[in-house]
Parts: structure tokens; sequence; C-alpha cells
């Protein structure tokens, strides 16, 4: 709805009487106080076949608050109600719908039944033969496909044909006018940027694809290219962490699979998260519970911290085996290190740093009917002595070559 003031009599109107338009006359204030209606949005940049237009005796214009690109009339970007109209050389007048429709593009037609269209994004788009139209970027130039089509943009004024003779062995031939236009790009603080392209349709003789992509859409503004190689995805359920309730996902298996996911991420936080508390657990004289999942990590530190402070209350100390066995909790430390005693067993295992080796005891042989003890005489001592002194030159020898890959890699 437009914000506009409306008397029968001219002694109503502090402005005076508009004849025309059978209403008051706005002021500034009138006409500014529209940016607020509940008719018009101001969330982002809108197309429309003008800069400037006069309705219902208020000015709606583009601003230069946010980047635009104006084509052959028309504009994208940030409109808004700027003022009253002025008295001489008003813009021309336009209804009131060109405030409020919601139409995701604008467009003008020119030769051969052809129309470009200019997206509120900015995109701009040619139709051809085939009823579908192939969008581009304002500085955009190249080759695009839709079914039979190829549309070709080049830059300047000059239409530049593209090899009509296809990979497939089909032919191209030029198909309608070709449209050139120059273009205007502003973004705030910086110098507009002028684009001039030329582009131009063309068909396959033998109606085969025009090449392996297809960039063509709906005329009309409501999809982008290539969608029809897109699968819909459809989501019904998962509203709440009940397995009844998994979300079921129908036609993309990429949006099923994230979907899922995202469900089961969000289950398990609200689950790790659903500990409740009852009582100060600080005051041993008051009840003090917990609640929540079974073996719950959160569940069983306050069940620990309560038992500090107030021993001998509740069903004894917290187990190790409480937290082990099915992974859902943390290992508390004295399950994992013992206090450390240089000449204890209960102390840290060595084993495999070079400190806890044993050495076994050469064999007895016997050879012709004589018998042999390799280990005898102290020989088992000594052979295990440089045994040990060999396993410290391999030990080293490893450390240097480790070091030697880290260095030069």
């Amino acid at each position: 709805m437009i914000h506009e003031l409306s008397y029968t009599t001219n002694a109503g109107c502090p402005n005076g009487w508009d004849s025309t338009l059978n209403q008051c006359k706005p002021s500034d204030d009138d006409c500014l106080a529209r940016n607020n209606d509940p008719g018009f949005s101001k969330a982002g940049p809108i197309s429309r076949a003008f800069t400037s237009r006069c309705i219902s005796g208020c000015k709606f214009e583009l601003k230069g608050n946010g980047p635009t690109v104006c084509t052959d009339g028309i504009c994208t970007g940030n409109y808004a109600w700027t003022g009253v109209c002025p008295a001489t050389s008003p813009p021309p007048p336009a209804p009131p719908t060109e405030v409020t429709k919601n139409d995701p593009q604008e467009c003008v037609s020119y030769g051969s039944g052809q129309k470009f269209c200019q997206k509120t994004n900015g995109e701009q788009c040619y139709t051809s033969s085939n009823g579908k139209q192939t969008c581009w970027t304002a500085g955009e130039t190249g080759e695009k496909n839709s079914d039979n089509v190829k549309q070709k943009r080049d830059p300047g004024p000059t239409e530049i044909p593209p090899n009509l003779t296809l990979p497939n062995g089909d032919t191209l031939t030029k198909n309608g006018d070709s449209k050139t236009q120059t273009t205007t790009i502003t973004n705030p603080g910086s110098t507009p940027r002028t684009v001039t392209t030329t582009t131009t349709n063309y068909v396959t003789t033998n109606g085969t694809n025009s090449g392996p992509t297809n960039d063509g859409e709906k005329d009309d503004g409501s999809e982008s290219g290539d969608d029809d190689k897109e699968q819909p995805g459809k989501v019904t359920g998962g509203g709440n962490c009940e397995e009844a309730n998994k979300p079921m996902v129908e036609g993309d298996p990429l949006l099923a699979n994230i979907v899922l996911q995202t469900w089961a991420t969000r289950c398990a936080v609200e689950s790790g998260n659903a500990v409740t508390s009852t009582g100060n657990i600080e005051s041993c004289a008051s009840d003090f519970t917990v609640t929540g999942p079974p073996k719950s990590p959160e569940v069983l530190k306050l069940k620990a911290l309560r038992a500090q402070i107030c021993p001998g209350e509740g069903d004894g100390p917290i187990q190790d085996s409480d937290f082990l066995g099915d992974g859902s909790g943390e290992a508390p430390a004295s399950s994992v290190i013992h206090e450390f005693d240089a000449g204890g067993g209960s102390g840290w295992d060595m084993t495999g740093f070079g400190f806890g080796r044993s050495c076994p005891a050469l064999p007895v042989v016997t050879v012709y009917g004589r018998t042999y003890d390799l280990g005898g005489d102290g020989r088992n001592a000594a052979a295990c002595g440089i045994a040990n002194i060999l396993g410290w030159f391999v030990l080293l020898g490893a450390g240097l070559w480790c070091l030697r890959t880290v260095t030069e890699a």
C-alpha cells in the first residue's frame, strides 16, 4: 500500500490539492515515510526499466548507495522514495505497482521476437528460439549452450561468429538479430565502468545439442542454468531427536547426507547437554541430585565433586569402571598414571626406551659328543654387554637417520 494523504477539500491539505491525482499534494516527509510502508522492501536490489519515476506525487528512484548495473534503460540496484516530484520537468509517471511488484527480472523486447532481461542480481539474459534464456554477468563474454542453441557474447559492437562446425559433425546457423549493448557498472566510491558487448544466437542444423553443457533456463527468471541437472530434494521429519522422527530425504543423495549428519550432530549435542541437577552442590545440609544420560562424563564429574565436598554421602566414590568400558566417559588420571618410583615396580614402564631390556642366556651345545657352555666363565655377561652397546649404536643411527630425513624434507 502506498503511504498517502487523501482529503476531499483543499482546506484539509497543507500543501494544496492535486486535481490530477485527486489527492492532497504530499510533503517530502510524506514521501520519505513511504520507505517504511509494509509493501515496500529495502532488503536488497531490484530491477526496473527506469532510474526515476513519479508515483502518486513522490519520486521513486535509483539510489547511489550500492552497486548499480544499467543496460538498455533497465537498472538494477537499490531504489527508494526520495521526496516530492519536482514541479518543473518531473520524471514520467508510473503506476504504484512499480514499487510493490516482486518480479525476478525486468525485460525489454528487441528484434525477431527476442527479449533482453536483467535480473535483480545484475545478471543479463537473452532469449532464444527454444523458448529459454541464457544469462551472463555484466562483463562476461564467451559461448554458452542451451539444447540446440549456442549463444555467443563478444566484446565490442561487432559480432564474431563461432566455429560453425561442431565436434559432433552438426553445423550452426545464425538465428535472429544480434544484440549490442552498453552497460554501465557503478560501485560506490569508484569510477563507473562501461562494458560493450554483442550477443548472438546460433542453432544447430539437425537439432542436436550445441555443446556438452546446458546453460538455458526458463525465460521468466524463476530458475538458473543447468537446473535440469540438479536433483530436487525434499526433507521431512527431524523435528526432534526421537528415532521415529529421523529426517527423511527424497531425491538428492548429497542433501540426504548433509541433513542426516546435521541431525545426528545436533542430537549428540543435545544428549550431551541433557544434564540437570537440583540443590546446592556445596551444601551438605541440602539434597543434591544429578540426572542425565547413563555414564555421562558431566554427570560423573558432578557426582565426584559432590563426593569430595560431602564424604560418605550418596552411592559411594566414583570408580574407574564408571568411566571406562563403554567409551562414553573420560578415564581419570589414577587409572593411567601411577606415582613415579625410580626404584620400584610400580613406577613408569620404561620398556622399549632402552632402560628395561633383558639379555637371554647363551645356549649350551653338544658337538660330536662334547658339550660346550657358550655363556660360561662370564662369556654370557660379556656378550650381553656388547649387545647393549650395539643396541645404543642402532638407536643413535636411527635417530640420526630420522633427523636427516626431517631436515632434508
